[in-house]
């Protein structure tokens, strides 16, 4: 089955982060990785509106700053900033951040097109929030930027870099751990194939692998029909698609709250069936090393994991939808 993940998901959860006193967004469909700004490379020549070069998985990527390409002029760094890497269809790229905010569920009702006669403008769309304008920004038109460069001011970047012995050493730090990193076989590859959608129901949080999600449904109507399962709530028709809905609390033996006449919902599948899995809230893409992951056990709900000090329950969507409960009608 084609895996298209969705307009929700693809169009709507971003990485915000601030870069002076305006903030930005990535979508995160197109982000790898978050890191703690490490020493950078600074050959005699580096591109236009590029401020270093990073090692990253064995290849040299530019580490750029918006501010360049929207003609601000940047402050100094500190071994607080951060590096949103990024990837485009052809390229990685390292953006710069003063901080990152975290992922964010954006409605598409309050998204502005900017960019559409504009072939240059790194900025696409403009995100309203409380009042509060969110730049979005496409990694694609920097990717061209970049290959074609415009003829800009020189301007002495290496001196906007922290320059005093503890950064200087932490940043080193960082650059070593991740070149260790490499070393250690985390590469790339994997760490894109191990993307997980993390979600709540109740007070635990679940997470499934993105391969297995056709589309995410923010606002699911669904009709309760008789004689059905107490494992389904209902159907909903996506698209003009009929999809029965999962009672996914019933299925993992969790208190089975009353549920509003619209829910969110995740369309999960295998090569025989899709359905809809109700679910409370939608949380972010994390990644997920290959170590930690158990693909022969043969439960629902494979393992327990914690990354990032946050506890996630992985449910195997195969042994899921393989569940007796799921074909037995009353």
């Amino acid at each position: 089955m084609e895996n298209n993940l969705t307009t929700e998901l693809n169009r709507n959860l971003y990485l915000t982060f601030i870069l002076d006193d305006a903030t930005y967004a990535v979508n995160s469909d197109e982000i790898i990785e978050v890191i703690k700004l490490p020493l950078l490379e600074y050959p005699y020549k580096l591109p236009a509106n590029t401020v270093g070069l990073l090692n990253y998985n064995n290849m040299l990527i530019n580490v750029i700053d918006v501010r360049f390409y929207l003609n601000k002029k940047p402050s100094s760094y500190n071994k607080n900033n951060s590096v949103i890497i990024v990837k485009t269809d052809e390229s990685i790229i390292g953006i710069m951040a003063d901080r990152i905010q975290g992922i964010t569920d954006f409605d598409s009702a309050n998204l502005h097109n900017i960019n559409e006669f504009s072939d240059n403008n790194i900025v696409q769309f403009i995100y309203v929030k409380d009042g509060n304008n969110i730049n979005i920004l496409n990694p694609y038109i920097i990717e061209n930027i970049l290959k074609h460069p415009p003829v800009m001011e020189e301007i002495d970047i290496s001196a906007l870099f922290p320059k005093d012995e503890t950064s200087l050493s932490v940043m080193e730090n960082r650059k070593q751990n991740l070149a260790d990193k490499t070393k250690n076989f985390l590469s790339l590859d994997t760490s894109l194939e191990n993307r997980y959608l993390s979600f709540k129901l109740n007070d635990n949080i679940y997470c499934i692998k993105l391969s297995d999600i056709s589309e995410i449904i923010k606002e699911t109507s669904f009709i309760k029909l008789p004689k059905i399962s107490d494992s389904f709530l209902g159907i909903t028709s996506i698209r003009g698609e009929y999809i029965t809905v999962l009672n996914l609390k019933k299925l993992l033996n969790l208190k089975d709250i009353h549920l509003p006449p619209k829910i969110s919902s995740i369309v999960i599948h295998d090569k025989n069936i899709k359905v809809a899995a109700a679910i409370d809230e939608i949380l972010e893409i994390i990644d997920i090393p290959e170590m930690l992951l158990d693909n022969t056990n043969t439960k629902q709900v494979s393992k327990e994991i914690i990354v990032n000090k946050q506890i996630y329950s992985l449910i195997n969507v195969e042994n899921l939808l393989n569940d007796k409960r799921l074909y037995v009608f009353e």
